[in-house]
């Protein structure tokens, strides 16, 4: 049957990039193989087609081998659009098989074989000599950092880091202690003024007239006198996380007082002037 089984002469051997477009195309004839340079990157198609008897697929395949060593690549041929017959080739076939390709380790020669898959019993027709070269530099991906970058930036995110150090805002300077105290009488002269004014024209702020409750009047007071001075002191130094302990009680409690002593006018209770009228 092999016998009847006639290899066309015409042949197309096609440059195939990584993406898969064609770079590409040879057309030739079997009586003159030609020598092509393949990329690392690239694959290599070979089209041809058999008239004659009838050949299954797995009895037409490509052969590539390196010369002068016994080692091979069968790639069996499938059938392409146009009903003829492929085979592909690629570096990547011959490396993961038989390790990395060395630099200036020759050339490949690629047959077409009919028949059988070992090169001892097919009909083997030399159809190119390969030569190996490196693979073009493929530009990232956008979005994409390289390899050696992101190794470096793993490198440096592990190594030791220098002290953290702050800077701080530099302290304000504050003014003299006599100043502030003198600022402080100053704002204070206002309500000694209107106390005085107050006495001048008769108001009463020495005595009261009420006879039974003159205890809350005396403590409601002495709480207004007390905030005033935690204020003071609030204000001369303490801060307010120190002074609202002491604040709170004492507003609390000058309020209470306050509600109290207002009742008692409320209620009318009858002051010293009134029992002796």
């Amino acid at each position: 049957a092999l016998a009847a089984v006639t290899l066309d002469k015409e042949l197309r051997v096609v440059i195939v990039s990584g993406q898969g477009s064609e770079l590409e195309t040879f057309t030739y004839t079997t009586d003159s193989p030609k020598s092509i340079t393949l990329r690392g990157s690239y694959s290599l198609k070979v089209r041809f087609s058999v008239s004659g008897v009838s050949t299954p697929l797995d009895q037409a395949s490509i052969i590539v081998s390196r010369q002068g060593d016994v080692k091979n690549i069968v790639a069996f041929a499938t059938k392409s659009k146009d009903g003829s017959l492929e085979g592909t080739f690629s570096w990547d076939t011959w490396e993961n098989q038989f390790g990395p390709i060395v630099k200036d380790q020759g050339e490949w020669d690629v047959y077409i074989a009919i028949g059988h898959s070992s090169p001892k019993t097919a009909l083997l027709t030399p159809v190119a000599k390969l030569e190996h070269a490196p693979g073009p530099v493929s530009p990232p991906l956008p979005g994409t950092v390289p390899v050696k970058t992101r190794i470096a930036e793993v490198s440096s995110s592990l190594s030791q880091k220098p002290d953290i150090t702050h800077q701080f805002r530099p302290e304000e300077r504050m003014v003299a202690a006599p100043v502030s105290f003198f600022f402080t009488a100053v704002t204070m002269l206002p309500t000694v003024a209107a106390l005085g004014l107050m006495m001048h024209f008769g108001a009463n702020v020495k005595g009261y007239y009420m006879q039974q409750r003159a205890e809350v009047a005396n403590l409601f007071h002495a709480g207004v006198v007390g905030i005033i001075a935690i204020h003071l002191a609030f204000w001369i130094k303490f801060n307010l996380m120190q002074i609202l302990p002491v604040l709170i009680p004492v507003e609390a409690a000058t309020i209470l007082l306050g509600i109290k002593l207002s009742s008692c006018f409320t209620h009318g209770e009858k002051t010293v002037k009134d029992k002796t009228a």
